[in-house]
Parts: C-alpha cells; sequence; structure tokens
C-alpha cells in the first residue's frame, strides 16, 4: 500500500433520578399563518402528518413553526424539540421560541414541532412524530429557501433523548440524512417517563437500558452528535451523557464530543442559550458550520440505482467510474471493490498529498446508493485498499501501525460484515494489499518492517493450514525483481496474478503487470498491460470485480474501469 502512508476507559457509575422541570404549557393556535418580522419570518402551525390518517389527538399535536432568515438562500436548518419529561411544553413556550428567533437572525433556521405526549400516547409514539416531522422538513424546507442536505436535529432535556433516538436509524429516518445532533442535557438511558409507562417501579431511581434507550441503539455510523451538560446540572445527568459519549468512542464513532459548560445548570442551559455571547449558542453554532461544510465533501451526491452505483458499464476503452461523485478532482481515490450481492462498495479516498488515507463505504438501500461514510473503527492509523474474500463478507485492507521502535509496520486487517453494522477489525499478518482464492490462499505485499518510503516490496505467498497462516514462499523472479511490486490482485481459482511495479521497461512511473500459471502450474513471465491501460503517470491497485467481468485500477489519482476482455486477450 504504497499509496498511503485514546484509548477510551469506560467506568460505568450507577446513575440515579433525573430531577425534570415544570412550565405551564401556553396556548396552541393552529391557524396557519405567516408572519413577517424585521430579521426573520415565521411561519407558524403546519401540520406535518397526512390529514387523511389522523386521529384526533394528533391533529391537536403534530404542529411546527418554522423560523426562517430572511436575507439569504439554501441555509441550515435545526430541528429543534422541546423538553418537558415526554409529559408537557410545546412549541409555544417563551423559551423554545426564542430559540426559533435567535438561531433565525444568525442565518440559520428552525423547526419547532409539537408531539404527542405522554400519558396521553405511550412509547414509541412521541418519537414517531419525532420522525414524521423530520420528513416533512427533509422534503419541503427547499420550498422555504432551506439545504435539504444540511438538516440538523437538536432539543433540550426530553428533546434531547427525542434526537438521539432519531438518530439510531430506527424509526424510519436515514441517519444519513441528518447532518449532526445537539444533545442539551437528555437522557441517554431510557428515558424515566418511558419508564414509568413500562410500570417499574421507583422508575426515576431504577437505571434501565432496553431498545427505549439511545445507549442501547449507540452504533459508529450515526450522525455527528455533540452533548452539552452544565457543570450544575445533575450529577446522574452528566455521567450518562459522558458515558454514551464515550461508548459512541469505543464503538469506532469519529465525530462526537461532550462539552461541560461552567455555572450553568439544567434548566439556565436553555434559558440562557439566547443571551449575547452565550456559550451554549456558540458550541451550536460551530457545529452547525463545520458538519455543514463537510457535507461539502459529496455535496449534491445524486440518487444513484442499480449495479456498480448505477454506472454505464465500460467497454474495452477505460473510463473513469463515477467521474464527479466518486473520482472527484482534488481527491486521491483508488482501491474500489464491490461486494458479490452489488449492495456494498468500498474505496480508497483523502485529499492528494494527504499522508491519512482512509476507507470510505456506500450501501445500496431502497433509496439507493447512500452518501459515502467512512467505515466505522476505533483506531486512528492510514488504512486503505479494502478488497472483498471471494467466498465471504470479509474484507481485507491494510493499516500503517506505528511499533513500539517508532517504525512503520504495516499490517493486512480483516473486516467481518455482521447483520447490524461490523465487526472490529482483527490483524491477519505482516504486509500491504491482500487478495485471495476460492481455497483462501493469501497473496500480500511483504515490505520491509521500519522502511518507509518503501525500499523494497516483493509479492509472498500465505496458505491456510487449520485456522492459521503459512508463509510459504516469496513468487519467483518472473514476478518478483530487485525493484517493488505491490498489490498483488489472484484469480479465484489462482489462474492469474495481477500487481504494479516500478521496474523498467514500462510507460514511466508504476505499471500494472499480469502473469498467468502455465501447464506446470508455475507463474509465467510477467506481462505489461500496454498503452491502453499504462501511462507516463501512475498506474496500479488493479482488481477484477466479484463477477469477474470489470479491471478496476487507479490512474492519476482516478479511478478507471474497463472491460476484463481486455486482459483475457493477453493470455493467448
Amino acid at each position: 500500500m504504497n499509496r498511503i502512508s485514546k484509548r477510551i476507559t469506560i467506568t460505568f457509575v450507577a446513575i440515579i433520578s433525573l430531577i425534570p422541570y415544570s412550565c405551564n404549557e401556553s396556548a396552541n393556535n393552529r391557524e396557519k399563518k405567516t408572519t413577517d418580522f424585521k430579521e426573520y419570518r415565521l411561519e407558524s402551525n403546519i401540520f406535518f402528518k397526512p390529514h387523511n390518517t389522523a386521529d384526533d389527538y394528533e391533529n391537536e399535536r403534530c404542529f411546527l413553526d418554522l423560523y426562517l432568515p430572511t436575507e439569504q438562500k439554501n441555509f441550515p436548518v435545526i430541528i429543534w424539540f422541546h423538553g418537558g419529561s415526554l409529559e408537557r411544553l410545546s412549541k409555544d413556550d417563551k423559551h423554545t421560541r426564542a430559540i426559533g428567533q435567535h438561531f433565525a437572525k444568525k442565518g440559520i433556521a428552525v423547526a419547532i414541532p409539537n408531539y404527542r405526549l405522554s400519558p396521553k400516547v405511550n412509547y414509541p409514539a412521541y418519537i414517531q412524530d419525532t420522525a414524521e416531522s423530520f420528513l416533512w422538513v427533509r422534503n419541503n424546507i427547499e420550498k422555504y429557501g432551506g439545504d435539504s442536505s444540511a438538516i440538523f436535529v437538536a432539543g433540550h432535556s426530553a428533546g434531547a433523548y427525542l434526537v438521539m433516538m432519531l438518530g439510531s436509524g430506527a424509526f424510519g429516518v436515514n441517519s444519513n440524512d441528518i447532518s449532526g445532533i445537539v444533545n442539551v442535557s437528555g437522557q441517554t438511558l431510557t428515558h424515566y417517563t418511558v419508564r414509568k409507562e413500562k410500570n417499574i417501579s421507583d422508575h426515576q431511581n431504577t437505571p434501565l437500558i432496553d431498545d427505549a434507550a439511545p445507549c442501547f441503539h449507540a452504533n459508529a455510523n450515526s450522525p455527528p452528535i455533540v452533548a452539552i451538560c452544565g457543570d450544575d446540572d445533575s450529577y446522574s445527568r452528566k455521567v450518562e451523557n459522558i458515558y454514551y459519549i464515550e461508548l459512541l468512542e469505543k464503538l469506532g464513532h469519529p465525530d462526537a464530543a461532550y462539552f461541560e459548560i461552567k455555572n450553568r445548570g439544567h434548566w439556565s442551559l436553555i434559558k440562557d442559550l439566547t443571551s449575547a455571547g452565550d456559550t451554549v449558542s456558540s458550541i451550536i453554532s460551530d457545529f452547525i458550520s463545520e458538519h455543514q461544510s463537510k457535507q461539502t465533501d459529496f455535496d449534491g451526491f445524486p440518487v444513484l440505482r442499480g449495479p456498480y452505483l448505477g454506472q454505464k458499464l465500460p467497454g474495452l476503452t477505460p473510463e473513469i467510474i463515477a467521474p464527479g461523485i466518486i473520482s472527484r478532482k482534488g481527491f486521491d481515490d483508488y482501491g474500489i471493490t464491490f461486494s458479490r450481492d452489488q449492495k456494498l462498495m468500498l474505496y480508497t479516498c483523502d485529499t492528494i498529498g494527504s499522508d491519512k488515507h482512509n476507507i470510505f463505504f456506500s450501501k445500496l438501500d431502497n433509496s439507493g446508493w447512500t452518501k459515502p461514510l467512512p467505515i466505522p473503527r476505533s483506531s486512528k492509523e492510514s488504512i486503505g485498499e479494502p478488497i472483498f474474500s471471494p467466498i465471504s463478507n470479509t474484507i481485507y485492507f491494510a493499516q500503517l501501525f506505528i511499533n513500539e521502535k517508532n517504525e512503520l509496520s504495516p499490517h493486512i486487517m480483516t473486516l467481518n460484515i455482521i447483520q447490524n453494522g461490523w465487526e472490529e477489525p482483527k490483524m491477519l499478518m505482516p504486509g500491504l494489499f491482500a487478495s485471495s482464492t476460492n481455497d483462501q490462499t493469501i497473496y500480500v505485499t511483504d515490505v520491509l518492517i521500519g522502511s518507509y518510503p518503501m525500499e523494497k516490496a516483493d509479492i509472498v505467498k500465505y496458505e491456510k493450514r487449520g485456522n492459521i497462516y503459512i508463509k510459504r514462499k516469496i513468487l519467483n523472479d518472473k514476478i518478483n525483481s530487485e525493484y517493488q511490486e505491490f498489490h498483488p490482485f489472484v484469480a479465484q481459482d489462482e489462474r492469474f496474478i495481477i500487481f504494479d511495479s516500478n521496474r523498467p521497461g514500462g510507460f514511466g512511473d508504476y505499471d500494472i503487470y499480469i502473469s498467468f500459471k502455465d501447464n506446470k502450474n508455475e507463474w509465467g513471465v510477467a506481462i505489461n498491460l500496454g498503452p491502453e491501460i499504462n501511462s507516463s503517470e501512475y498506474d496500479g491497485v488493479a482488481t477484477i470485480s466479484t463477477d469477474g467481468k470489470y479491471l478496476f485500477y487507479c490512474h492519476n489519482h482516478d479511478i478507471y474501469w474497463v472491460s476484463v476482455k481486455i486482459i483475457e486477450e493477453l493470455q493467448f
């Protein structure tokens, strides 16, 4: 892989009761209307559920208000959910209204929904309302000038509990559609009102984690999240929020943070948020600014359906795959691989010139291919060059460790796909870039530990004996040379091997070569793939699709593909 160059300790503390605050609910005027103010516009009492299926209580509660900036378009959006123990308050509470006004004046739209309350409804009705209000905003905000790709969900106390549950992806909202979560002093265990509904005795003092708890749904693929508590908040509230963020980090979440604000309690976190220079307001604004800009990494990711990202299939002329979508200007993209069922794609990506590469993935679901995200992991080293096993859901990839001697120590890792996500990667063997055959023989680039830039790289073969791999031999001099040989891709039946090398006699930088087995089952002389594939620029990291139809490779920072017929002709 010449293309790429906190420890979390969780201490579980017994969590005690959380004290709800109280406030009178204002009357809800349900007449839909538009009101223009000097610095923002208010669209009030928008019903966000289908009228033909709503019951009387939904017709009473399921409205939202939109606080809209007046001086700009394509603005980000916060959907803010009020607190009140899931039992009281509404969008018309004065402090909640003030939040909408505050951020709209700063150029951030705010949607504030009501939701049904306990005990008139029980879990998960209020979360279902949360999801339906989100979907309404996502589907309609562009009509009001907002950016549907920059929607953040936020809330205080019970409202924060709701947005964390919403971000789990378990309630009909694709978590990729949420740009970030702002949790202001929410309960991350099963909410005590839900415990009350479950008839748990002493429900405020009996902690519970079940499927009604954000902690239960914690996963590395959830949206970026910031948790905010006050130093004068209840001890238990602070502890469970710290626990939740550390749990996310332990699971490999790349973007979870906790803030504890001095001289603030549970209620003053929200009451003082709109004050000039407020710390909580600044944290939220900075979080939105940071993560709205991060959306530009895949800004405007289109709807893609079908195999191979829905792209037109190539012939005998190499073409960039998904130009401007996966292969993008300013990024170093290479090492693409698709699962056998064509529902998962992985590739290596980072900005050109960076030493920290990462593996991104996209899944094919009912809505099409999802926007690429980094694979979840707990380590921070460079990783890259994923490739699927031909016989299982195992993914091989390379990771660049630094050993105890402060030397570069590249290793092959395995990552298994499970029903609900990803297993923690496991170390398999030293080396860079691995591919395997149907009998689980592995070919890998063997490099000198501590050598960087890598002075010598040869291709070696490992055979599986029981549950261990044994290094059998370095391949013969028809493949290896005194120069560098990288990225050995072996056919499933071991009929041929493709690799790249900087040996003399090529077209310039690294070129891609192929060797076929002869009638004695020995590797034949390596053949340069020729000017149709190779050039004076870098050409390498070549693989064959799992269906055996296409050759993928990297040319000068972009991913190309071509019909595999272009190499089949070289065997004869």
